[in-house]
Formats: C-alpha cells, structure tokens, sequence
C-alpha cells in the first residue's frame, strides 16, 4: 500500500516557476498613490486651499470615498497641528475679515446693535490656557446688520463667535436670516445629489429671481450623495428618499420652514415642497446633542469624523421660527459647530458640506442703471466665485430673497 508520500509527485522545471496573482505590489501601489496625494493636497493647501477638495474628488472615483476619508482626515490632522503649534509658540490668532463693509444703517430702523440673548465678548484666552467648554464662555461679537430689506429693514445680520476653548484661535462666522422678511428657496445641482429619478436641474438661481431685484443671498447645501445618500427633494420631486431619524431641512408651500428629525418632528405631508437630509441633529432643544460629540463614523457618512478640525458648516432655526441660522468657518470639530449654532439662537440644528471648496456663504446688491448684480462672499478666506450660484453649478445649494 502506498503511503501519500510514496506517490510519484510531477516536477516542475525550474525554469518555469508557476505564477501567483502579483496582488500586493498593485495594491501597495495603490496605496502609494493615495497616500502620495494626501501628502501632495496637504503640502499645497496652504498656497491654494481649493487643491485639496478637488484632489481629494478625483481619488474618490479611483479609491471610494472610505479610503479618501482617511487620507483627508490625515492632513486635516496635521494641518492642525500645525495651528496649534503656532499658537502655542506665538499666540497667534488671526481674525475672520468680512469680505464687504456693511451698508450703512437707514435712519429709523430697528434691530441696530447687538441682540440681548446673544453671548457678550470676554477676555481672549492665554496661549495654552485651556478653559471649560460651556457655553457661558464661548466668547462672540453682537449681531450686526450688514442686508437691508428695500424699506431699510435689516434682514440679515451677521456676528462672530469662538466656541471651542481648545482651539481660541479659531472664531466662526455666523449670519442670521430674519425669515418674517425673507423666505428660503432649495435648488438641486446639476449633478449632485445624483439620483435615478428624472428632472429638471438646471443648477442655478432661476432668472426671474436673479432680475427680481428681491435677490439677498445663497450659500452651499449638503454632502454629495456618494458619501451618504441624505434624502432630498425639490419642487415636490424626491430626488434621494428620506432617511428616518436624520436632520432635515423642510421647506413647505407657505415659504414656512422646519428643522428637525424625519419620521419625528418631519413626516411627509401635501404641503411640503422641498427638504435637505445630512447627519443627525447637531443641536436640540437649544444645546449640542450627544450625537454631536459621537465618534461614530457611521452617523457623519462616508467622510471625516466629526473630532477632525477643518472647514465645517451648518443651519440652524430659532425656537420661535423667526431666524434661520448659518454658521461656517474653518478649523471646526462638529462639537465646536454645534457650540456655534446654539450661541447663535439655534433651537435645533444640523451640518451642512464640509472642506474649503464647498463651504460658501454670498449676498447679492444691484449696482449701476443697469440692476446688474454683484455678488459678495461673507468672510475673504472662502474660497472659489462669488458668482458660483448665478450660473449652473453641480451641487445643490439654497438661496434666500425678500417677501
């Protein structure tokens, strides 16, 4: 009986050695390369911050969103550090610049100055010093008005804030949106969020509201779809379905809004027009909720986590309705956005995009015989055209106008 080691085995001419999937040096490569561009958009953000976002585009499609996430997450890293260390070495802070000197006040209008609930200004913190972060030392500026309504009234206001203690280097730069004066608009990229369901997406300002003269401001929506699938609709049209439990945005057929959970405080109904899903709830009842300071990256889509400082922004609604609240800045966790939202007046918020390419905030004014428009971004650090929403663009974005 033969044993198995007693069978005649084949032999293999050295010379034709068999051949084995080559997997590791295509995968190394690819890693390298991912990598490699991470290095490269880190290096570069600084001179041109509108490379790494577009980079980081481009891996998407090669690499998937996950892979992208960390990378990105690593040079956010270190571009932090860097902050941090800065400050630490020579106290330095620099301020937010608003990119338009605010119109003069009309004689005889109301809201001038500061608001009363509006957190008062405090001694800046000592470089290094850490303090507590509560909210009664989250250090911010009064409301300012800077858009008038044609009767003179102001309509929009804007103030700035400094809500992570750890990092007071770093103020955030809020508007508030008097919604008694004007009313919120949703427009649907021409790409983005992508969607099997048919319609039209022209992607900008409709024309008649662009000649209207009723024209106030825009400024950016939410995450693509490809890091999520955050539910949308526009125009009564379900673009992405809704997610229930998530932040949403809702836009109903009187110009009245809501700001709260799908499935809760959003149910679908005849009247609802227009709605925009991203992450959970930031702030609730007024205060950052704990998801707001969850690790859990399955709550912030397929991108960075929310302790990852970088260009962050957000919306927020008053507990009385009255005032929509934006906040956007760079160098923001998503505690320090929800700080932000709620030192602002927000009763309930949520994240809007993050990164510096698609964080952007204008407001509009005619010039010349003409009505011809000029847009304006709010602070000088954003990036990209002031006229972005004027003309076809591929992400949604909202817009706001006079009554």
């Amino acid at each position: 009986m033969l044993r198995q080691t007693d069978i005649a085995q084949p032999q293999t001419s050295p010379a034709n050695p068999p051949r084995r999937p080559r997997r590791w040096p295509l995968l190394r490569a690819a890693l390298g390369g991912l990598i490699g561009l991470g290095i490269a958009a880190g290096a570069l953000a600084y001179t041109n911050p509108g490379i790494a976002p577009q980079a980081a585009d481009t891996a998407r499609a090669i690499f998937g969103p996950r892979a992208v996430a960390l990378v990105e997450a690593l040079v956010f890293q270190a571009q932090d550090q860097v902050r941090q260390a800065r400050y630490q070495a020579t106290g330095d802070a620099p301020h937010l610049e608003w990119a338009a000197t605010p119109a003069p006040p009309r004689p005889g209008t109301a809201g001038q100055g500061q608001a009363p609930d509006f957190p008062r200004p405090t001694e800046p913190a000592s470089p290094g010093k850490q303090t507590g972060r509560i909210e009664s030392d989250i250090r911010a500026t009064g409301w300012s008005p800077f858009v008038y309504s044609a009767s003179g009234q102001p309509v929009l206001e804007r103030a700035l804030v400094v809500p992570d203690m750890t990092r007071p280097y770093v103020e955030t730069a809020l508007v508030r949106i008097d919604l008694h004066a004007t009313a919120l608009h949703l427009v649907a990229g021409t790409q983005e969020p992508r969607s099997n369901v048919r319609a039209a997406r022209p992607g900008e300002i409709p024309l008649s509201d662009q000649r209207s003269g009723r024209l106030l401001a825009a400024f950016n929506g939410g995450f693509k779809a490809a890091n999520g699938e955050f539910g949308m609709a526009v125009n009564g049209t379900t673009l992405l379905p809704p997610i229930d439990g998530l932040a949403t945005l809702a836009l109903y057929r009187d110009g009245s809004l809501k700001l709260g959970t799908w499935g809760g405080d959003i149910k679908p109904t005849p009247d609802l027009v227009a709605y925009r899903q991203n992450c959970p709830l930031l702030v609730d009842g007024g205060q950052p909720t704990e998801a707001a300071n969850s690790d859990d990256s399955a709550l912030w889509g397929k991108t960075v986590g929310n302790k990852i400082a970088t260009w962050r922004s957000g919306i927020g609604l008053s507990a009385d309705g009255r005032y929509l609240i934006y906040a956007a800045s760079d160098g923001l966790t998503v505690p320090a956005l929800a700080q932000a939202l709620a030192a602002g007046g927000a009763d309930r918020a949520m994240q809007l995009d993050i990164n510096s390419w698609w964080v952007r905030f204008v407001t509009y004014a005619s010039a010349g015989s003409d009505n011809r428009l000029v847009a304006q971004k709010l602070i000088t650090s954003m990036m990209g055209d002031a006229r972005q929403f004027l003309v076809p663009d591929t992400r949604d974005f909202f817009y706001v106008t006079a009554r």
